[in-house]
């Protein structure tokens, strides 16, 4: 699986490289990049970040919420980390609202895993937390976040039509043209 960050702009147009196996998906936080993910990880993109899919419940829907847990873990961590996540995907299908969640590896030196999961509301990650099967990956987030680092982000999947055009403009890179015509 691999996933690119950017602009809306700079995204759609990978976006055509292969719209049959890309989700396109816009932050939910003013000015965040927006992500294109690729779950085949078989598109050729210059830089990806590359990941190791280590477990899942369900496929990656086309549309809802994409909500995104990022632990940087020590040596020690990990195993116990990854075996806790494991047993939770074992119990997804008790979770309201989830669509599918994956536990990421990232190829890299660093120890670095991710758990994305796919919701049918926005607000089901959040209504969801405090279920005592979570509370392992809670335990977690709050090891991480003192230790190696931890951080979230949340994505809508869209496609490149829903798109406003006025939105798209706002964030297409700046062209000589384009900066000689701004002023007037």
């Amino acid at each position: 699986m691999q996933m690119v960050l950017g602009t809306t702009y700079f995204l759609k147009q990978l976006y055509q490289k292969a719209p049959e196996s890309l989700r396109l998906a816009e932050g939910m936080i003013q000015g965040q990049s927006s992500l294109l993910l690729d779950p085949t990880g078989s598109v050729p993109f210059e830089a990806p970040l590359r990941y190791q899919i280590r477990d899942h419940y369900q496929e990656v829907p086309q549309d809802g919420y994409l909500y995104l847990m990022y632990f940087r873990l020590n040596e020690d961590e990990s195993s116990v980390f990854e075996s806790q996540v494991k047993r939770l995907l074992d119990e997804a299908d008790r979770i309201a609202g989830l669509q599918s969640m994956h536990l990421l590896k990232l190829a890299s030196k660093h120890i670095e895993f991710v758990v994305m999961s796919t919701w049918h509301d926005k607000l089901d990650p959040y209504t969801n937390r405090s279920l005592p099967m979570v509370e392992p990956l809670r335990a977690f987030k709050h090891r991480a976040a003192a230790g190696e680092g931890y951080h979230e982000s949340e994505y809508h999947f869209t496609t490149p039509d829903a798109i406003a055009d006025s939105e798209e403009k706002e964030h297409r890179p700046l062209d000589l043209k384009r900066l000689f015509h701004q002023g007037n």
